[in-house]
């Protein structure tokens, strides 16, 4: 049980808006000639998922993640400026100021950090952990730092302990999923990671 610390998932988040957000997984969905039903057998979700989340509706970590895994990218490619708004610094305040909410279910809440490379070939995110969530896979390299709270990281089957300013790197094509520390009170949850991931692929 989260009680009062359960993650909104509304449509509150700044950043890419979620219209936003469903006009891009629409415009690469379309790139990549695939149909609405395509994708949704793809990530093993109803067809009106897709539809919903084309549409502006805000996602859950669990389903934004299916569906970035059945269009082949990451979650934080969603956030990558555009090239007419490239500036040399992103600066992120502790408030929400120039983050990105992009999902939240009763597992994790996913905020998006900007960064400079382009075509989303690096990219950070703040992740705040509730519960255990689903096991993702993606091409690349991942950095995972601790910043608050113990983390299970499990990768390739096998789970790691990350306590506070504790920091793990990992093939991200391996299966992955992270969780709270299983004896963590909830008055301490979220645990909070922040996470790096590299693209390491030549094209995309």
């Amino acid at each position: 049980m989260l009680g009062d610390k359960r993650p909104e998932t509304g449509n509150g988040g700044v950043g890419p808006d979620p219209i936003t957000l469903g006009a891009r997984i629409q415009r690469i969905r379309m790139r990549m000639n695939l149909s609405v039903r395509d994708v949704a057998e793809k990530a093993g979700v109803n067809k009106n998922t897709i539809l919903r989340l084309e549409k502006g509706l805000t996602p859950s970590y669990t389903t934004l993640n299916r569906v970035c895994e059945a269009l082949g990218i990451h979650i934080a490619q969603l956030t990558r400026q555009d090239a007419h708004d490239e500036t040399t610094i992103a600066v992120h305040s502790r408030g929400n100021e120039g983050r990105s909410q992009l999902a939240a279910d009763e597992t994790a809440l996913l905020t998006s950090l900007e960064c400079r490379l382009p075509d989303g070939r690096i990219n950070s995110a703040l992740l705040e952990l509730y519960d255990r969530t689903e096991p993702v896979n993606h091409p690349g390299e991942e950095f995972i730092f601790c910043l608050r709270g113990t983390a299970l990281l499990t990768v390739g089957g096998q789970t790691y302990t990350l306590g506070e300013g504790d920091a793990a790197t990992f093939w991200s094509t391996e299966i992955h999923r992270y969780a709270p520390a299983e004896e963590t009170p909830e008055e301490s949850l979220p645990v909070l990671l922040l996470t790096v991931w590299l693209d390491t692929r030549d094209e995309r």
